[in-house]
C-alpha cells in the first residue's frame, strides 16, 4: 500500500513540477488588503495598477463565491470584488514577468467570474493587454462582451458569444485557449464556460471560437476590467495562465473520482505558514483516516483514525515542527480516497 501511494505521489509531483504556470493570482489576500500594494502570486513583474478610468476605492477583497454546479473544484480563500463607483468603466492590469508572444505555443487562461447589476451595454472579463499600443492595447476579452448578455471571447476586435447567459449572482468558471500559429497565419481562440476540470475540453465543444486575427504584438499585461454603469459589481477569482490545460486547473480537484462518502474536501489557507485546516463532509457513519505525507511518501502525521458519524469536519494540522515544502493530505472515508497537494511556506 505504501509503495503504491509513493508511486502515485511521485507521479503527481513530477507532473506538477513539469507544468510551470506562466502566472497565477488567487486574490487570496486578507479582507481589507490594499490590492495595489501587494506582490502576491507568481509570474508577475509588479503589483496590480489601476489605469484608464475608474476609482481604485471600488476594488476590495471579499469572501470566495460558490463553485458552479457540476464543476469538481474546491475554492478556498477570498476573491477580488470591484464596483463601478463614479465612472463608466473600471480597469486594472498587472505586468507579466514574461510577455506572451506569437511563438507557436498554446496559451490557456482560466478564472472565476460573477456579476451583480449586469446590463446589456456593459462588459466584464479578463484581457491580454499591451499599454504601449494605446487604444489598440486590448488584445482580447474573455467574459461578457459589450451588448450581448452571454459569455464569449473577443480577440483583436472579433467576437463570438456563447449561448450561456450572464446571470447576476451566479459564478462561472471560464477557460480560454489561444492556439498561437507562430507564423503569419491567424491564431485561434476558444472559450468554454464551466467545463469539466477532469478532462481537457474539446475545441469542437467550445462555446466561442474566433479564428480571424493574430497576436502580432506581444501581450505584456493581464487586465481585469468591466463597466458601463454605476453600481455594477464584478467578482474575479483564481486567475491562472499557463501553456497547458492542466496548468490552469485549481489544484484542489480530486485525484480519485470514485468518491462516495468524501465530497470535495478543501483546505485553507494553501499555501500556509504554520497551520492549515482541512474541511470535509462524511455522509454516513464510516471509518475515517486523515494522514499527512511528505513528498517522498513518508507519513508525517495522523490527524484522524477511527469511526466517525455523519457531519462536517474541520481538522487542523499544526506544522510548526516541519520544514517548508510540498506535502499531501490523504483522506479516506470508507473505501473512498481523496488526496490533495498542500504547500508549507
Amino acid at each position: 500500500m505504501k509503495k503504491q501511494l509513493l508511486i502515485i505521489m511521485i507521479l503527481f509531483f513530477t507532473v506538477s513540477v513539469a507544468m510551470t504556470q506562466i502566472a497565477v493570482e488567487l486574490f487570496d489576500y486578507d479582507l481589507g488588503t490594499d490590492l495595489f500594494s501587494e506582490e502576491g502570486g507568481e509570474g508577475w513583474a509588479g503589483p496590480w495598477e489601476q489605469f484608464w478610468e475608474g476609482d481604485p476605492a471600488g476594488f476590495t477583497i471579499d469572501v470566495a463565491g460558490s463553485v458552479p454546479e457540476g464543476v469538481d473544484i474546491a475554492l478556498t480563500g477570498n476573491r477580488l470584488r470591484g464596483e463601478v463607483l463614479s465612472a463608466t468603466g473600471f480597469r486594472i492590469r498587472r505586468e507579466l514577468e514574461d510577455p506572451i508572444t506569437d511563438d507557436g505555443s498554446d496559451i490557456w487562461i482560466s478564472f472565476f467570474l460573477e456579476s451583480e447589476n449586469a446590463i446589456g451595454n456593459g462588459w466584464q472579463g479578463v484581457s491580454l493587454w499591451t499599454p504601449e499600443a494605446g487604444s489598440a492595447g486590448e488584445l482580447s476579452l474573455f467574459g461578457k462582451n459589450w451588448a450581448p448578455m452571454t459569455y464569449g471571447a473577443v480577440f483583436r476586435g472579433s467576437g463570438v458569444d456563447t449561448d450561456i447567459p450572464v446571470e447576476d449572482n451566479v459564478q462561472v468558471w471560464l477557460v480560454a485557449k489561444i492556439e498561437l500559429s507562430g507564423d503569419d497565419s491567424n491564431d485561434t481562440v476558444y472559450l468554454w464556460v464551466n467545463p469539466d476540470p477532469a478532462t481537457e475540453p474539446d475545441v469542437l465543444d467550445a462555446g466561442s471560437t474566433v479564428s480571424s486575427q493574430k497576436l502580432d504584438i506581444e501581450a505584456t499585461h493581464i487586465a481585469c476590467h468591466f463597466g458601463n454603469t454605476v453600481g455594477l459589481v464584478v467578482y474575479f477569482d483564481d486567475l491562472r495562465i499557463g501553456n497547458a490545460f492542466d496548468e490552469v486547473i485549481p489544484e484542489q480537484v480530486s485525484i480519485y473520482k470514485e468518491n462516495i462518502s468524501v465530497k470535495n474536501s478543501s483546505c485553507y489557507p494553501n499555501p500556509f505558514n504554520t497551520s492549515i485546516t482541512i474541511d470535509f463532509n462524511v455522509n454516513s457513519r464510516e471509518l475515517v483516516y486523515l494522514d499527512i505525507y511528505n513528498v517522498v511518501g513518508e507519513k508525517v502525521k495522523t490527524l484522524m483514525d477511527g469511526i466517525q458519524n455523519p457531519g462536517n469536519y474541520k481538522i487542523q494540522w499544526n506544522a510548526v515542527d516541519q520544514p517548508s515544502g510540498i506535502y499531501f493530505y490523504k483522506l479516506q472515508v470508507g473505501n473512498a480516497i481523496e488526496m490533495n497537494k498542500i504547500l508549507l511556506k
